[in-house]
């Protein structure tokens, strides 16, 4: 499988005469629609009073469901005088397919109000939770309820209901209806509501929606002052703005008068008020100035950071003195801010300090329960176009996420509906393979960094191992996650080098190799992100029960892609990967449909390229690719495959040939040369100055000192004998001929 390249295709132009047969094709169509019309017409609606009381298709009124995930969602209520069995009625958000979605035996009794998820789960079991096929759309479509003809119409909004902006609801005037309509509501009954009730009656009316906010200015990096100015379209309306994260409020915020002098590095939310009408979503931008980094304290933000087993968990925001005060570090730290693109991730300080709810107050906490809202810019450093998408926020990571391991953590950022827009759509990767997306993951890394806990581990710091093995196993022909470094600010505070990457879970398959996201299943280790273990299972079962000889593969190819298998061991062998097992740090993925094979996909490579001679090759554990490896290794067919990899990676000009290695891990070095001393001035004096932890000495680690002595070492004492090494440890497992 390849990446997909993205086509565009252009139209014919249309024909200036049209032949007969279109004239009758299009003649024909048009009766068709009259008919369906006709049937359709709210004359002949139902005599049930079952109507469409309320709707909420994104942002701050979305709620949670049964799987713990925020999601649109429409009520229905019975405002008759008798009980009514709803069962085999639907509800459609197309026009041409009124049985798009029907209830299962239902009845909704004299008063009772009715919540379906509009999540495209499709769960219509009587006494759980229920769910669409479909999604509401924020920017407003046609919705209805129809009777179980699936041409009686109970209720419908015509010709759709209006874009929703997240901070109110649409729903039915209640009061202003009679019993008996028939499902013929007036266009004037739906109104704006100031609250989200489901289940309850409709709140306050508001008399609609405030225009948002327009900004004068793009978010960026500079130096030079800017005046912003600040806009809406909604007569009558105030502006009322933040700088700290936080959703604007009248109570709570600023208000705008006139334009804003911007001399520092700021993030301003903005939103337009008027009284009875909903408030607009935010305006967020991000106007950073890296001179500004450079002495940063973060003196107005939390001291803390949660807690963890009874104490306090120390917070740090500042950079170093020694590192800032050096004249030469200054200069090449000023250019490093500059020398890589910026991800500035803006939210309301809650959502990551609170001791309670705060995502970073409480890093071991996982889910869509542990998901915030928050803003996200990629800001390029020549002032390019970036990307800016509303999104939503966790934590992300497994052993790192205990604050004594690593207080700098990963984060993935997921693109969804209900923040405004389903997927980010930008070339963050460049315009080969896909460029939109639904999830990205910001590594911060802890393996061989200058924050892990072992003083040794710290020493081999050097920020591009993770990277170099995703790298190389995308050179050896196979799918692989991408990334490129960035600098991350949060709320306009510096927080590190960081690398924006692809997660390999089911959207990056289908993005990949084609299909539907529902098309795959996949797999983080022993986590199922999507799918069941029965194929899974299969697969361990049969190489379990033991792989002899002489036996044919034909069982197993089914089951696992054998040349992609290869591939990807024999890169942790070449690595010497010293951290994986059944529960941690790779990623397989299978099409459902079509049935295909598992694939493995390299994650969290932190732990290799350590010392030229490391072997690992005789790990195992069971129901992860070890165990593969050590089943299918004494098979025939499996060494002659194995033999033709190795022939093909290992030999001059192959992915895993000295001078390649090198050569690919040089140039990605030589991109974060300038980036690293922030982070040095950010992180390299963490175990000295904040927490000594757990094993010493305890340094400043910078570029001069450690990470250049590193990243040489590599180049000169590594690339050129490691693969010489390997086929020498190959050869003694009879995996190559001797």
């Amino acid at each position: 499988m390849n990446p997909r390249s993205t086509k565009r295709f252009r139209s014919e132009a249309f024909p200036k005469f049209l032949p007969p047969w279109a004239f009758f094709a299009v003649f024909g169509a048009f009766v068709v629609t009259l008919v369906l019309l006709e049937f359709r017409d709210p004359s002949r609606a139902g005599t049930a009073d079952v109507f469409i009381t309320e709707i909420a298709a994104t942002g701050e009124n979305a709620i949670a469901d049964d799987d713990g995930q925020r999601q649109g969602w429409v009520e229905l209520g019975n405002f008759g005088n008798e009980e009514v069995s709803i069962e085999g009625w639907k509800v459609t958000d197309n026009f041409h397919q009124p049985s798009k979605w029907a209830f299962p035996k239902i009845i909704l009794k004299r008063g009772e109000r009715i919540i379906v998820y509009a999540s495209g789960k499709d769960r219509k079991t009587p006494g759980r939770p229920l769910h669409t096929n479909f999604k509401l759309d924020g920017n407003g479509e046609y919705l209805a309820l129809m009777m179980p003809d699936g041409l009686t119409i109970a209720n419908e909004i015509l010709p759709k209901y209006p874009k929703q902006n997240g901070r109110a609801t649409w729903g039915l005037r209640e009061g202003l209806f009679l019993t008996g309509s028939g499902g013929k509501v007036p266009a004037d009954a739906y109104r704006f509501f100031n609250q989200s009730t489901p289940g309850l009656p409709n709140g306050s009316e508001l008399f609609g929606l405030a225009t948002e906010v327009k900004c004068s200015e793009a978010s960026s990096l500079g130096s030079a002052p800017l005046s912003v100015t600040l806009s809406t379209r909604t007569p009558r309306a105030m502006i009322f703005y933040t700088t700290n994260g936080a959703i604007p409020d009248p109570a709570r915020s600023l208000r705008y008068i006139n334009p804003l002098q911007i001399t520092s590095s700021t993030v301003l939310r903005a939103s337009a008020f008027r009284a009875d009408w909903a408030p607009s979503p935010a305006l967020t931008r991000s106007f950073i100035f890296p001179k500004d980094t450079l002495h940063q304290n973060g003196n107005s933000w939390p001291k803390t950071w949660g807690n963890r087993d009874g104490l306090p968990v120390v917070a740090d925001y500042g950079m170093d003195p020694e590192i800032v005060g050096h004249s030469g570090s200054t200069k090449d730290l000023l250019r490093g801010l500059y020398s890589i693109p910026s991800v500035s991730l803006v939210t309301d300080p809650d959502n990551l300090f609170h001791p309670e709810t705060g995502v970073y107050a409480n890093p071991l906490e996982s889910g869509s329960d542990w998901e915030r809202p928050a803003s996200m810019d990629l800001i390029q450093p020549d002032g390019s176009k970036g990307a800016h998408v509303d999104c939503g926020l966790r934590i992300q990571g497994g052993w790192n996420r205990r604050p004594e391991e690593c207080p700098k953590h990963s984060l993935r950022l997921l693109f969804k509906r209900e923040y405004g827009s389903p997927s980010l759509d930008y070339p963050v990767f460049g315009n080969t393979g896909t460029t939109r997306f639904e999830t990205l993951i910001l590594r911060g890394g802890s393996n061989n960094t200058w924050l892990h806990w072992n003083s040794e581990e710290r020493r081999r710091g050097d920020y591009v191992r993770d990277q170099w093995m995703r790298e190389t196993f995308g050179e050896m022909g196979q799918i692989s996650a991408r990334g490129r470094f960035v600098h991350l600010y949060i709320n306009g505070l510096y927080w590190g080098l960081y690398v924006l990457t692809e997660r390999p879970s089911e959207p990056f398959l289908s993005a990949a190799a084609g299909g539907r996201v529902k098309d795959f299943e996949a797999r983080n280790a022993e986590k199922v992100l999507s799918g069941d273990n029965n194929t899974w299972s299969q697969l361990f079962g049969i190489v379990n029960a033991g792989v002899p000889e002489q036996s044919s593969l034909d069982l197993i190819r089914p089951l696992l892609n054998l040349t992609n298998f290869v591939d990807y061991m024999l890169l942790n062998f070449y690595g010497a990967n010293a951290d994986w097992d059944r529960a941690s740090n790779w990623y397989a993925a299978r099409r459902k449909t079509p049935p295909g094979p598992f694939e493995f996909f390299v994650w969290d490579g932190e732990r290799t390229l350590e010392d030229v001679r490391d072997n690992r090759m005789a790990f195992d554990d069971d129901l992860s690719p070890t165990r593969l490896f050590h089943k299918l290794e004494n098979n025939q067919e499996f060494r002659r495959l194995f033999r033709e990899r190795v022939r093909l990676h290992c030999s001059p000009g192959g992915a895993l040939s000295p001078e390649r290695c090198a050569k690919r891990f040089e140039t990605r070095a030589q991109e974060i040369e300038l980036a690293i001393v922030a982070e040095s001035a950010r992180w390299g004096d963490y175990r000295r100055d904040v927490h000594s932890y757990k094993t010493g000495p305890y340094e400043l680690y910078t570029r001069d000192n450690h990470w250049r002595p590193e990243i040489a070492r590599l180049i000169k004492d590594y690339f050129p004998l490691r693969t010489h090494i390997l086929l020498q440890q190959l050869k003694e497992r009879g995996l190559v001929s001797p």
